[in-house]
């Protein structure tokens, strides 16, 4: 018999969207673990188009992810006042920038809805939960890109690590 997760935590990040005023509200998935405030990340040719680079975190080189770009949203330039999200998939840690947290919820695995029905395209949601302001849609880090542009990620970092 499988045993069922009472719960799961949610995170949730604001998009804004440079063309508008307007902001949507997105899950962006179940686990996480350190938030930092924004720092200069450095460009990693060759790496796949949502990469915006690296950073040194204590001597280890961290992909940064911008998950605006494979969820379709428009190219935005993230300043000071954003923060990096500091995620571990079952392959690696990521940092994805975010303009700002609201919080983290707690919420019963039975309000978790499936996908299915609602969500198609290449974002990796795994669930969708309904709040009394909006929808929370999580999705899955380990899925968040595909097997070539998983390879092409560990190639660009391993050409740019230094030699010796």
């Amino acid at each position: 018999m499988a045993r069922l997760i009472e719960t799961c935590r949610l995170l949730c990040s604001t998009w804004s969207s440079s063309s508008s005023q307007s902001s949507n509200t997105l899950c962006l998935f179940r686990w996480w673990s350190v938030l930092l405030p924004m720092v200069a990340v450095s460009p990693l040719p060759q790496a796949p188009p949502m990469t915006l680079g690296v950073i040194n975190l204590h001597g280890t080189v961290i992909p940064v992810l911008d998950l605006r770009h494979r969820f379709g949203f428009p190219p935005h330039e993230y300043g000071l006042a954003a923060h990096l999200l500091l995620a571990r998939t079952t392959r690696r840690t990521l940092a994805l920038p975010v303009d700002e947290v609201l919080g983290v919820k707690e919420v019963a695995a039975l309000a978790v809805t499936s996908p299915d029905a609602v969500v198609s395209g290449r974002a990796p949601v795994v669930g969708i939960v309904a709040l009394a302001d909006g929808l929370l849609f999580i999705h899955d880090l380990d899925s968040l890109l595909s097997y070539d542009e998983e390879q092409q990620l560990t190639r660009a970092i391993a050409e740019t690590a230094p030699c010796g």
